[in-house]
């Protein structure tokens, strides 16, 4: 059962008799398979809505108090196989299968910075990957890949706090090695990557 925190509360509870292995119906009292096992996914803890997953309704403790909770942390090997697969899909041209990789490493490290710097508004899940390689795929730019996929949503100072977190994006550094060489002689690390984020906002708004 796919996403069982955005079911109704009171629906959910016909799934009480699932996990008990037996249920009444009209034609007698069934019993399950021994192999029957419930499985269900939920992006919160049944607690009700959250600052990430606002919509989320809160699951009947009697239904919670049934189940066994497991984390499941994003198979970013798996996640990394399916995004060089859709870069194919998606006709990518070969010499920029390259960028494919820096966005892969680069991910891993914005959602460890995210992580660290507490910040609850902003997921890079392998959904947003996936988005993130077809405008690859298609041509756009390592930074309107990262500002408007990756860091969407987000003012510039939280984009600067995440990116220097980070420390090294490869994403952004590449961009500035190909685009904006001249900066390079003339203002620091940190100011050339302020500016091409100020510049690209003002540009382009997210």
């Amino acid at each position: 059962m796919d996403e069982l925190d955005n079911g109704n509360p009171n629906t959910n509870l016909v799934l009480n008799g699932l996990c008990d292995g037996e249920m009444a119906f009209p034609c007698g009292m069934r019993y399950k398979h021994k192999d029957f096992i419930v499985c269900g996914t939920a992006n919160t803890l049944g607690h009700g809505g959250t600052l990430e997953y606002c919509g989320r309704n809160r699951i009947d403790s009697a239904l919670t108090n049934r189940l066994v909770f497991l984390p499941w942390p994003y198979d970013e090997q798996l996640e990394a196989t399916i995004a060089k697969e859709e870069y194919q899909k998606f006709n990518g041209p070969p010499g920029r299968a390259k960028v494919v990789d820096t966005l892969i490493e680069d991910i891993k490290k914005l959602r460890v910075a995210i992580k660290e710097l507490k910040i609850t508004n902003v997921i890079i899940s392998p959904r947003t990957t996936l988005q993130a390689v077809r405008k690859v795929a298609v041509g756009r730019t390592e930074l309107e890949v990262l500002m408007r996929v990756l860091l969407k949503g987000i003012d510039n100072e939280m984009a600067r706090k995440i990116l220097t977190q980070a420390k090294e994006v490869k994403l952004l550094d590449d961009y500035l090695e190909e685009n904006k060489k001249w900066l390079q002689d003339v203002i620091s690390e940190k100011q050339k990557k302020s500016l091409v984020l100020e510049e690209t906002l003002k540009d382009n708004p997210i």
